[in-house]
């Protein structure tokens, strides 16, 4: 042990594993484990270093640690082009089909009270109807996509636009 305190170019390559290992955090995900071994590595690296009778070198170690530290969690993986969290989501493929449907007709093929099932150009899609009850085997049209949520009316009820639907 005493020969790893008093070299201390031993002393700087444990640092510099260390930073490597700051340098891996950025690109590896490992849940803060490589951050620990590296704060371990390049803090048992500073401690030899003043153990060695290395002060000077020691102090200038620590800023160097420090900054990248620093340097690269908060800038790491910004600067890099990762994001913890996407800006705007995709649209699902649920919503781009949904989008779709309207002014469209099926088949109930669950009662809607006022959810249920409709069947739409051999698809099943969940859908709700405008309050009312609507029987199984039913036909209905689609009038409106919002909230996530495809609404529909009996085929023969008024469209929105106040014209009957057939």
């Amino acid at each position: 042990m005493d020969t790893i305190l008093d070299d201390w170019r031993i002393s700087i390559l444990l640092i510099g594993l260390g930073l490597l290992l700051i340098f891996l955090e950025v690109f590896v995900p490992s849940g803060g484990i490589l951050g620990v071994l590296a704060l371990g590595f390049s803090g048992f690296g500073v401690y030899a270093l003043f153990q060695g009778g290395h002060p000077v070198l020691a102090l200038a170690a620590v800023a160097g640690v420090v900054t990248t530290f620093i340097l690269g969690f908060r800038l790491g993986r910004e600067r890099l082009g990762f994001k913890a969290v996407l800006a705007h989501p995709p649209p699902s493929t649920e919503a781009l089909l949904a989008a779709t449907l309207v002014g469209k007709t099926g088949v109930a093929q669950t009662a809607l009270r006022p959810a249920g099932v409709v069947l739409i150009e051999g698809r099943k899609i969940d859908v709700v109807s405008k309050g009312q009850f609507i029987e199984a085997g039913a036909q209905v049209r689609v009038v409106e996509y919002s909230e996530n949520r495809v609404i529909v009316v009996p085929a023969g009820a008024f469209a929105p636009d106040g014209n009957a639907s057939n």
